[in-house]
């Protein structure tokens, strides 16, 4: 990832009332949080049946602190290469059986099934080499857009080995300075090939940094691996958010900042991803 600042992309009559009213609000509300289990739960099985398959990486994983019955639920960050489209990141919130909780770390392979009209509706199927005891529920996550449709054979992903790095340089590394699992890295390098295309192809806009989330990869030890969102003006005057990741060197991330504004580039026939080309401000 390397372009200018970017190093790769909740007495009485009045108590028994209050008392009646708060019996009722709590009945209320575990029926809706029931509802919405059995609704999540119907939401899941349809995907796992008809979403479209595609193979993925963690790149993150935070407990939410709840559980369902007795089965922790974990928010999973992904890394997503479909087999015709352009890949993608995605954060999910699903139940997983403790059995599968030692195949639930970063860097660590899994395949998923995702709605291919909206990529954050999305469950994993399998984690490793083996299914899941019991798939859990999915949450769709409302921050990564959907992508809209593609032209066919306009991108086709190809997962190679990561290049040879120079010697004694490293390469994309964990916060601690380890090396970065290298199927992580294999899916943030073809991330990086399909933004690559877009700085020569795309159609370039001026953008306003809405989030910005530190993933804790460091590449070439220059810069801090990013995942943002961005709200992008085209050309034509239209407004849109898209989605990118780059890896932005250590003394130019002030220009990145959430409010900044900055230059992409994006394809009209997706404009869920686009790519970093440079900060406005010099």
């Amino acid at each position: 990832m390397n372009f200018g600042d970017l190093t790769s992309n909740i007495g009485g009559i009045l108590g028994i009332t209050c008392g009646c009213g708060a019996g009722l609000i709590a009945v209320a509300v575990s029926g809706f949080l029931i509802f919405n289990m059995f609704r999540n739960r119907a939401r899941t099985q349809n995907l796992l049946q008809t979403g479209t398959p595609a193979s993925a990486v963690i790149v993150s994983i935070e407990d939410t602190g709840w559980r369902i019955n007795d089965q922790p639920q974990a928010k999973v960050t992904l890394q997503v290469t479909p087999p015709d489209r352009p890949p993608f990141q995605a954060v999910i919130k699903q139940v997983f059986d403790v059995f599968d909780l030692g195949s639930l770390q970063p860097g660590a392979p899994a395949q998923v099934r995702f709605d291919p009209n909206d990529t954050s509706k999305i469950v994993i199927e399998s984690l490793g080499g083996g299914a899941m005891m019991a798939p859990g529920m999915m949450v769709p996550n409302n921050m990564m857009p959907g992508a809209a449709p593609v032209v066919p054979g306009q991108f086709t992903p190809k997962v190679e080995p990561p290049p040879a790095w120079p010697a004694g340089v490293p390469a994309m590394t964990t916060a601690d300075g380890q090396p970065l699992n290298p199927q992580l890295q294999a899916a943030m390098v073809t991330q990086d090939q399909y933004y690559a295309q877009l700085r020569q192809t795309g159609i370039e806009a001026k953008a306003v940094v809405l989030t910005s989330s530190n993933l804790n990869i460091r590449n070439y030890n220059t810069g801090w691996v990013y995942d943002m969102s961005l709200d992008v003006t085209a050309p034509t005057g239209e407004h849109f958010q898209s989605k990118t990741q780059a890896a932005i060197v250590d003394t130019s991330q002030h220009k990145y900042a959430v409010g900044k504004l900055v230059i992409v580039r994006f394809d009209p026939n997706n404009k869920a991803q686009c790519t970093l080309v440079r900060a406005v401000e010099s």
